[in-house]
């Protein structure tokens, strides 16, 4: 399953996805009224389009058909891609479908990517690209610290800096690195000398020669590979030999950014996980994809959902490898950064959770684990290794319902009720957007006691499924656990069935219905002085007076709707008997580290 917004990326990268993308088009613009009039104005048509989902469900017949799910507006159009196969070398695809769509729109697919004909339009891509898109106009003079030098025969390690005959452009190849057992192909403090005579081919991984032949078919004779332009620590070596590798691997992660935006263009290998070159590179992903200072906090939610499914070769990485995109957001929002988080989005930003799936009334419970050696404080997100298949996702109004399991009632609005009093990170090199060996927050809040157990207190609408760790069997305030998320394992976190925890409030929302008070579920650690996150928690109090049928708010809202913000001084009276008796007044200052 997919977005529309995941096909008009992949359009000029994949030729299927092309042809999607044009049938998705035709069925919005009204070319299929059965399903759909078609949109009445550009807003309308940006809001469906949205909305759509796109699921492929693969070769129906060999070489034949090809079929498309397209759900939207509650029903679903099944798309047929009929293949003539007549022409082996260069087959072509229509559009069939529903008669009635009105539509059709033929494509081209050459017999193999490495085809003539698949460079020259790769070429052509560019030469557009180029004359057309202000996407070059980011490159400037930057060049990165090591290249690969294609030139003739050979294949070499340069450094830009010495290099007297150097000339750009240069191309990046974003890839897998693969697990700990695989055979990897690394520049280190005992080899580069060997690399920069010269690297045989025969000791170049296949997906680096198929980088290699792109480069030179298209005429670049620099390639950027992280691998190989930055030193690597590998088993048994000296602690001056991991100093040294450690200073260069922060000094060039620090401008990551800089080094896929200045690319000619990014080679993207069809099984890597690293999403982070393919965002950098303006000519795969799209100049504008944060530009706007109204959706920064929801890229950067995106951003994490797509990131904490990756399982990196290394998980100490887990901050240096975000550095580049996190450069991107700070260009644009000036925040400061702190391990993941930001600090414009305090304290939401603090009632983040891990889960796997969610369903109606169900989800499955995103488990992590605690490093071994501790390199993030508890209250980021970046503190766990996830161990199943899960997003780390936040609990705020904001992220549209599709992706946030855990929804507020219509109508709903929010409000902190916790006051930041401090937040600090110790960097461990000069990155500021890399490694942290330390930090705290220091927060005002009105906690309350808590007990964990195996069944949660009161009336919970929501239900964890899978591996389940815990829950809050018990609250002091009486109020209704609504949904409780550990972060961990009772043992990894050193817990136990009914020991006691604080459950501190960080976001309210307040609707006619009642009051949901996301809460950090603390663990009291040094003698009482600090604490540390071992799970969230949303605790529900009802308005006892309130009937859902005699409700004068909808069911269901409707388009541009505008419900009262109950968090204001006019409603007060009104949900003074549910809502969190929030008093700054009366917080208690504690640091969570």
């Amino acid at each position: 399953m997919g977005s529309f917004v995941c096909l008009h990326s992949a359009r000029n990268l994949c030729d299927l996805c092309g042809v999607y993308k044009h049938v998705v088009e035709a069925v919005v613009d009204g070319h299929l009224p059965s399903l759909f009039q078609g949109a009445r104005n550009a807003t309308e048509r940006d809001q469906v389009l949205n909305e759509v989902v796109v699921g492929s469900i693969g070769i129906i017949t060999a070489n034949t058909e090809e079929s498309m799910n397209l759900f939207m507006k509650g029903s679903r159009i099944r798309v047929s891609l009929l293949v003539d196969p007549e022409e082996q070398s260069d087959f072509r695809v229509w559009i069939n479908g529903y008669e009635k769509i009105g539509f059709l729109k033929e494509t081209r697919f050459g017999p193999s990517t490495d085809s003539d004909r698949s460079f020259s339009r790769a070429q052509q891509w560019l030469r557009q690209c180029l004359e057309n898109h202000d996407c070059g106009e980011s490159r400037g003079s930057f060049q990165p610290c090591r290249l690969l030098n294609l030139h003739g025969n050979r294949v070499r390690l340069i450094e830009t800096t010495e290099a007297s005959d150097f000339q750009g452009p240069y191309v990046c190849l974003s890839h897998r690195w693969g697990d700990a057992n695989t055979s990897r192909l690394i520049s280190t403090t005992d080899n580069i000398h060997n690399h920069m005579k010269g690297i045989e081919w025969s000791n170049i991984p296949k997906t680096f020669q198929d980088a290699i032949v792109i480069c030179r078919r298209l005429g670049v004779d620099y390639l950027w590979i992280d691998t190989l332009c930055i030193l690597q620590e590998f088993p048994g070596m000296s602690d001056e030999k991991k100093r040294v590798a450690s200073t260069d691997f922060a000094a060039e992660n620090s401008v990551m950014a800089r080094i896929s935006q200045s690319s000619y263009f990014t080679i993207y290998g069809s099984v890597s996980t690293s999403m982070a070159s393919s965002i950098f590179s303006p000519k795969l992903y799209g100049s504008h994809q944060i530009k706007n200072l109204a959706n920064a906090e929801e890229w950067w939610a995106g951003i994490l959902r797509q990131y904490t499914m990756r399982r990196l070769a290394k998980e100490e990485d887990k901050l240096p490898a975000l550095s580049g995109l996190a450069q991107l957001y700070h260009q644009l929002t000036r925040d400061t950064y702190l391990a993941g988080l930001w600090k414009a989005s305090f304290p939401h930003c603090l009632c983040w959770y891990n889960t796997a799936q969610a369903g109606t009334y169900t989800m499955k419970l995103g488990i992590g684990r605690r490093s071994r050696t501790p390199r993030v404080h508890s209250w980021s997100w970046a503190s766990l290794d996830i161990v199943n298949d899960a997003q780390c996702r936040f609990w705020w109004p904001r992220e549209s319902l599709s992706t946030n399991p855990i929804i507020y009632e219509d109508g709903a609005t929010s409000r902190p009720v916790c006051t930041v009093q401090e937040a600090i990170c110790q960097l461990k090199t000069d990155d500021l957007f890399g490694e942290v060996v330390g930090g705290s927050i220091d927060l005002g809040v009105l906690p309350v006691s808590a007990k964990i157990g195996t069944k949660s207190q009161g009336d919970e609408s929501f239900s964890t499924v899978g591996d389940v760790a815990w829950t809050l069997d018990y609250v002091e305030d009486g109020t209704d656990v609504h949904i409780c998320l550990a972060d961990c394992s009772l043992d990894d976190d050193d817990l136990q069935m009914g020991d006691e925890v604080y459950c501190a409030p960080i976001m309210e929302a307040i609707s006619e219905s009642g009051s949901d008070r996301g809460r950090l579920v603390l663990k009291c650690v040094l003698g009482g002085s600090e604490f540390r996150r071992r799970g969230f928690c949303v605790l529900r109090k009802k308005n006892p007076s309130w009937d859902r049928a005699n409700s004068p708010l909808p069911m269901v809202r409707p388009l541009g709707h505008i419900y009262p913000d109950l968090t204001t001084p006019e409603y007060a009276e009104k949900v003074q008997s549910y809502a969190l008796l929030y008093n700054p007044s009366a917080e208690r200052r504690i640091r969570i580290i």
